[in-house]
C-alpha cells in the first residue's frame, strides 16, 4: 500500500511542479534601450546646445537631458516645407525641402539636409548636405559636409567638419580632420587645411593647401559645467 501511495504521490508531484520559466518573442530588430545609449546599432551621438558634450542616445527617443550640465535636448525632426521665420533648436535631424525657407533664424540641429532656400546660421551636430546653394552665417561644425553640383555654398568665417565632398562650390575656408575631396565639378574658394586633399582632375583650389597628420576639430566642453558622477 505504501508503495502505490508514493507512486501516486510521485506522480502528482510531477503534474504540479513549476512551470517551465516563459520567454516572450521579441521582434529581430529589438534592442535595450540601455544598449542604445551606449551607442549601438540603434543609437546615435548628439552634442549638447550649452557645454558641447556629446552624449549616446536611442533613436527612438524625442529629447533628452545633458548628463554634464542638464540642459533640456530636444531630439524632435524638423520638415520644412514653407517659409519659417523662427529658431529651431533640436538635435533631431531638419530637412529644408524644395519650396521650404529658413532666412535670418538659427538653426541647431543633428543632420541637415538643405533641399531649399537658406540664410541662417547653423549649429550641425551630424552631417550637412546642400542640394541647393545657401549662405551659412558665422562658422558651422559638422560630421560630414557635401555640396551637390551647380551648388553654391558661403561660409563667411569657415567651415569645419570630419571630411567633406565638393562636387559644386565653397566660398570660404575648409578644415577637416579627414579627407578633403574635390570632384571634377568641384572648387574651393578659400584655403584647405586636411589631413588629406584629394583633388581630382578639373577640381579647383584656390587658396591655399595645408596636409595635417593630426587636426583635431573636437569642440572642448565649456568650463563651468561638472560632470555627473
Amino acid at each position: 500500500m505504501s508503495a502505490m501511495l508514493g507512486g501516486v504521490m510521485d506522480r502528482l508531484s510531477g503534474m504540479v511542479g513549476p512551470k517551465p520559466r516563459f520567454k516572450p518573442k521579441l521582434p529581430p530588430a529589438f534592442q535595450p534601450e540601455e544598449s542604445a545609449r551606449r551607442g549601438g546599432t540603434h543609437g546615435r551621438t548628439v552634442r549638447c546646445f550649452e557645454c558641447n558634450h556629446q552624449q549616446a542616445v536611442s533613436n527612438s527617443a524625442t529629447s533628452t537631458q545633458c548628463e554634464r550640465c542638464s540642459v533640456y535636448i530636444s531630439l524632435v525632426d524638423y520638415d520644412i516645407t514653407s517659409p519659417w521665420s523662427q529658431n529651431i533648436r533640436t538635435r533631431g535631424n531638419v530637412h529644408i525641402r524644395r519650396r521650404g525657407e529658413v532666412v535670418g533664424c538659427d538653426i541647431a540641429c543633428h543632420d541637415l539636409e538643405v533641399s531649399g532656400k537658406v540664410s541662417a546660421s547653423v549649429d550641425c551636430s551630424g552631417n550637412a548636405v546642400f542640394h541647393q546653394s545657401a549662405r551659412i552665417m558665422g562658422s558651422m561644425y559638422c560630421r560630414h559636409l557635401h555640396v551637390d553640383k551647380r551648388r553654391e555654398v558661403i561660409f563667411p568665417q569657415g567651415v569645419v567638419a570630419e571630411s567633406a565632398d565638393i562636387y559644386g562650390t565653397v566660398r570660404g575656408n575648409i578644415t577637416c580632420s579627414g579627407t578633403i575631396r574635390i570632384f571634377k565639378s568641384g572648387k574651393v574658394e578659400g584655403n584647405a587645411v586636411a589631413k588629406s586633399i584629394d583633388l581630382k582632375d578639373g577640381g579647383v583650389l584656390s587658396g591655399r593647401m595645408s596636409i595635417q597628420p593630426k587636426i583635431d576639430i573636437t569642440l572642448p566642453e565649456k568650463k563651468g559645467y561638472l560632470k555627473k558622477d
